[in-house]
């Protein structure tokens, strides 16, 4: 490695480090305020500005339990935008679409970080036309790419259609995109094959306590019984990709 590009690279890597360790200094420093005692107008202002931290840390969990502490009864109308803004985000990244969404429904602050913000969780809510307008009003230079991005906006697998597809393997698979089909259905069409043949052969012992149990094992508990799980995966992992997609353009 050439002597500017090596330490190009270990400059980037020491300005992170200290970064992530001025924000986790900063989220400390703003939870010994609240030890010592505050009024209720600086606790929230030392609550709102430790759940920023934390959430620029990627500590989603714990910058709700931050929110969570607000003194309500003092919130200006100014910091109750930004409170449901940080918990917003907070609840998009950790997978709560809908409670982001409520968050957005009850306001936002109107900066450019807030509305992009809303962007997304408009679209996590599958409110696409709205989080498409908003998104092309933000950013207009992307417009083209948007507009190509929300064609292809993932669309919800229902649970009764895969319910359905499922008692006939692998068509509750391929209906949610799941390529792990393969050894659930050889496992249940073998089992299936066992139990009628060992039924022909009078072998009924063998039937139940073979080829049933088998079947019970991959048809029942690793195909129909997983649909709920399998269906709610297949939405969060296509609605995941897609707002990933949706935040590279969502920038200037």
């Amino acid at each position: 490695m050439k002597p500017l590009r090596l330490f190009c690279t270990i400059s980037i890597f020491l300005c992170a480090t200290f970064t992530v360790r001025a924000q986790s200094l900063e989220a400390v420093e703003y939870e010994r305020v609240l030890f010592h005692g505050a009024s209720p107008a600086e606790a929230n202002a030392a609550l709102l500005s430790r759940a920023a931290c934390l959430e620029q840390l990627g500590r989603y969990d714990d910058a709700q339990d931050a929110l969570d502490r607000l003194r309500l009864f003092s919130l200006s109308a100014e910091d109750r935008l930004r409170s449901n803004h940080l918990r917003g985000v907070a609840m998009l990244r950790t997978g709560n679409y809908q409670g982001a969404a409520g968050c957005l429904d009850e306001g936002f602050p109107q900066d450019k970080e807030a509305s992009r913000d809303a962007a997304l969780i408009l679209a996590s809510d599958r409110r696409f036309d709205e989080s498409l307008s908003l998104a092309v009003s933000l950013y207009p230079q992307h417009s083209d790419e948007l507009q190509k991005l929300f064609k292809k906006a993932p669309k919800a697998r229902k649970e009764g259609a895969a319910m359905m597809l499922s008692f006939l393997p692998p068509l509750g698979h391929i209906y949610l995109k799941d390529d792990k089909w393969l050894g659930t259905t050889l496992a249940s069409y073998a089992g299936a094959a066992l139990t009628v043949w060992q039924f022909i052969e009078g072998n009924y012992i063998t039937a139940i306590l073979g080829g049933g149990m088998l079947l019970n094992a991959s048809y029942m508990e690793h195909n129909i019984a997983t649909v709920p799980q399998r269906t709610q995966q297949a939405n969060q992992k296509a609605m995941e990709s897609f707002l990933d997609k949706l935040e590279s353009l969502l920038c200037d």
